[in-house]
């Protein structure tokens, strides 16, 4: 297996572990979230330092994947070590630490990706697992599924888009042959744009930030 995966099934695997532990050993799920993010950094740092240059049609590895793939495993640590002191009993600290190491992965394979299709897939996973992530307050139901709704439907945006991109590249790499500026391009690029400011909570498709900042545990809100 390409060590460029790591990143991306590493967390993916130790999350799903996580998920299929028993939720009344609190304590244990803690540490074993901040042991994982520490690993995760960890695979970050060591090929930020080594800097394999790897490029297929499947991942891309380049100074600034390797950035951002160390921006990921640095303040996922600093989350998982903030939230030590967080949990509590009405917290579930199993979930969170599952979820989040989900959602870890899942950015870890966007940066990476070098196939439309993976990033398209990891993309639509990432909005799965914050919807997980902000839904765990008992309180916090209306703001998950107006993050949903908003994220979701913009991920059909990005659907169109990569669909739009594919069929003018003839193949579904990322990297290659610039596209023409024409009209179908322009409005892949719009389709594209609007998915990532949703995600991010920029204006115009930001509503569902200040319901999940002021209903979702701090934590959750730390790691979006």
């Amino acid at each position: 297996m390409n060590i460029l995966f790591i990143p991306i099934t590493a967390p993916v695997l130790l999350g799903l572990l996580q998920l299929l532990m028993p939720e009344r050993f609190s304590r244990f799920h803690r540490f074993y979230f901040l042991a994982a993010s520490v690993l995760s950094f960890l695979a970050s740092i060591a090929l930020f330092a080594f800097h394999p240059r790897v490029q297929n049609p499947v991942i891309r590895y380049d100074s600034f994947a390797a950035f951002i793939l160390l921006g990921i495993g640095f303040f996922g640590f600093l989350v998982a070590l903030y939230a030590l002191s967080f949990f509590s009993e009405e917290f579930n600290a199993r979930e969170f630490g599952s979820y989040s190491l989900l959602t870890l992965g899942a950015a870890a394979g966007i940066a990476l990706a070098n196939n439309l299709m993976l990033f398209t897939v990891c993309w639509g996973f990432l909005g799965l697992t914050l919807y997980l992530l902000v839904n765990l307050a008992p309180d916090a139901s209306a703001a998950a599924k107006k993050m949903f709704v908003i994220v979701g439907g913009t991920d059909a945006l990005l659907i169109l888009g990569v669909s739009l991109v594919s069929f003018q590249h003839g193949n579904w790499t990322m990297y290659g042959t610039a596209l023409p500026v024409v009209s179908v391009n322009m409005f892949a690029f719009l389709c594209l744009v609007t998915a990532a400011l949703a995600k991010a909570g920029a204006i115009p498709v930001h509503t569902w930030i200040p319901d999940v900042a002021e209903k979702a545990p701090v934590p959750v809100t730390a790691l979006l």
